[in-house]
């Protein structure tokens, strides 16, 4: 995991349990609103500067402005009803940036895999001595020839001539 990932899934914890120990704990008052507003802070300061961003940027129709619209609308009704049920707007924030982190993850992983698939090249090899060529798959980094008599022959010693692969006909 890269930092960046590390660092929401620590924001995805503590809002967490911040979420939790308010619906354990009896706290009323200014002190809930307090604590509810720094948890929908810790999970959703980003999204938030994102859709700023985004409408200073003359774009601002995306997935973070309407994040935002919904949870800051959610607390907005929890002010005007005196209710004080702002569990609504930090969950409905909780889960989105559950959702992004688990995006963010799996597209690293894509990446990484993707990448180490490019690292396999196919050659068409011509050796000295022969004038057959043979398939074979190198990753960078490594000089090694496969052939039916031996496992693997050291090409340096052996390469003639490298060819892009082509299929066969």
């Amino acid at each position: 995991m890269s930092k960046k990932q590390i660092k929401n899934l620590v924001r995805i914890l503590v809002t967490a349990l911040i979420i939790a120990v308010l619906f354990a704990a009896p706290v009323t008052g200014v002190i809930r609103l307090i604590m509810w507003m720094a948890a929908y802070l810790i999970i959703g300061y980003d999204i938030l500067i994102k859709a700023f961003k985004g409408i200073k940027n003359r774009q601002p129709l995306d997935e973070n402005l309407l994040m935002s619209i919904a949870t800051v609308g959610a607390i907005a009704l929890a002010l005007y009803d005196k209710s004080g049920d702002y569990s609504e707007a930090v969950a409905v924030m909780l889960f989105y940036q559950i959702g992004e982190w688990f995006q963010g993850y799996a597209v690293g992983k894509s990446r990484k895999n993707i990448s180490e698939l490019m690292d396999i090249v196919i050659l068409r090899l011509r050796t000295a001595g022969s004038n057959r060529s043979t398939l074979m798959k190198l990753r960078s980094g490594r000089l090694f020839w496969s052939s039916p008599e031996r496992r693997y022959l050291s090409m340096e010693s052996w390469l003639m001539e490298i060819l892009p692969w082509t299929p066969p006909p």
